[in-house]
């Protein structure tokens, strides 16, 4: 009888072993779809959201999605919902952040998941910080990796350039014939070119002239001519210096200048010379033609 029970035993421990030996494996998910992965993330790292979430939609339609298909269309799913909810629309962000989680129900854990749905704002301006479960848009750079920008490159002098060769506006004080003491404006240009504009102050005159300057060193001679254009024959400083006097009321004159221009230093431009003046007033014909005048002035161009 006990050998009888022991034939059974043995009997129904190998039967038990057999039946185990014939169960299926365990299935952790269904197989990975690398092609639909790597898809979904372009797609996110190019922040084509729209796309990515009607590729989504796809493949829920066929029933079978891998951890990973879910995780990147949970991503898709927020990432669309937080550019809704920067446009304005509160409405369609939450029904797009409430349909993340139908992918991706891990979600549900995720702090910046729930600060989504209790604030109606994407974490990174809800509590201040960026989000974690969206992948960021190529054209989003961190600083910290944003190259500055180039620098301008400097100027270079060309070939037998001067002091004069980068000045362009400047400002100074003349002293002649233009008002007796004068406030002046220049414009100096391709070093050999200068154009001023003087407003006088001892007397009410106003002179606008051009110099050529023949060399382009700290030293040059200059040629240059302008008109003189007075305001009458007040004497503001008290003066009382007949030959103005007797220049200023004969009116608009015409001038020819020459003399030499000095540059000591890069900017500062000094200059002296002779002007011949011509009054333009006919109703005295026996006005000297080319009455010369002492002028000076200096100027710093910038």
């Amino acid at each position: 009888m006990i050998r009888a029970s022991a034939l059974v035993a043995l009997a129904l421990a190998l039967l038990s072993s057999g039946v185990r030996a014939e169960e299926p494996p365990l299935q952790v998910g269904p197989p990975v779809d690398v092609g639909d992965v790597a898809e979904l993330d372009l797609a996110l790292a190019e922040g084509r959201l729209g796309g990515a979430a009607i590729k989504c939609e796809e493949l829920k339609t066929r029933g079978v999605m891998s951890l990973e298909v879910r995780d990147r269309c949970g991503r898709v799913l927020l990432g669309l919902g937080d550019r809704l909810s920067e446009a304005g629309s509160k409405a369609n962000a939450r029904a797009r952040w409430e349909e993340a989680a139908t992918y991706d129900p891990r979600l549900l854990d995720d702090s910046g998941y729930l600060a989504r749905l209790k604030n109606g704002t994407p974490p990174s301006v809800a509590i201040g910080t960026p989000p974690v479960t969206v992948g960021p848009k190529v054209s989003e750079v961190p600083l910290s990796e944003a190259k500055p920008p180039a620098p301008k490159p400097p100027k270079i002098p060309g070939p037998g350039a001067g002091p004069r060769w980068d000045r362009g506006f400047g400002m100074g004080m003349s002293f002649g014939f233009d008002g007796l003491l004068a406030a002046t404006l220049g414009w100096l240009t391709d070093e050999t070119f200068l154009v001023e504009v003087s407003f006088g102050i001892a007397y009410p005159a106003t002179d606008v002239r051009f110099r050529w300057l023949g060399l382009r060193n700290c030293l040059t001679p200059f040629l240059g001519a302008g008109i003189l254009v007075p305001f009458g024959q007040d004497d503001r400083l008290g003066l009382d210096i007949a030959a103005y006097d007797n220049l200023y009321e004969l009116g608009e004159s015409f001038h020819v200048d020459v003399g030499l221009a000095y540059m000591p230093v890069i900017g500062l431009d000094l200059h002296a010379g002779v002007s011949f003046l011509t009054p333009m007033d006919r109703d005295h014909p026996d006005t000297v033609l080319f009455f010369p005048q002492f002028m000076a002035g200096a100027s710093w161009y910038f």
